[in-house]
């Protein structure tokens, strides 16, 4: 990746964490004329595509080209463990039929940013699962 590049998707980077890590097909942004060959490079490599003639949104490859970059914050962190023990008490239900929702409005950044990183799925508008990956990463951890 050029050098132009990787700085585009630094700064892109800060400002989806900065945004609360919105859904990446909704969170569109828009090349300025300078910024056009390293908006071909990232297409090119699949990190972003085009949506309008002006406006560009975040692939499940870019996404993850950004949040590999991310420290995980503490509140998802928490949250997550906090998911895993809820799991394994529930006696590991079917992930898919075991939903849960943010308990208060703080809690929905740490929820998306689970969502970013494929730790959990969101079902609807307020209602989450586990991932394949994170139920595998519970399973993981149980008799070890």
């Amino acid at each position: 990746m050029t050098e132009g590049a990787r700085k585009f998707m630094n700064t892109l980077a800060e400002k989806y964490v900065k945004a609360g890590y919105p859904h990446h097909n909704s969170w569109a942004f828009s090349p300025s004329s300078d910024e056009q060959v390293i908006f071909n490079e990232l297409k090119a490599r699949h990190y972003i595509r085009q949506l309008t003639i002006e406006m560009c949104v975040l692939t499940e490859t870019g996404l993850a080209e950004i949040m590999e970059n991310v420290p995980m914050s503490s509140g998802a962190r928490l949250l997550l463990e906090d998911l895993k023990r809820q799991y394994v008490a529930a006696g590991y239900p079917q992930r898919r039929n075991w939903a849960f929702a943010p308990n208060e409005d703080g809690e929905e950044v740490a929820y998306h940013e689970l969502r970013a990183r494929g730790w959990i799925e969101q079902r609807t508008m307020a209602l989450y699962v586990l991932s394949a990956a994170a139920q595998e990463k519970v399973m993981q951890g149980v008799g070890g």
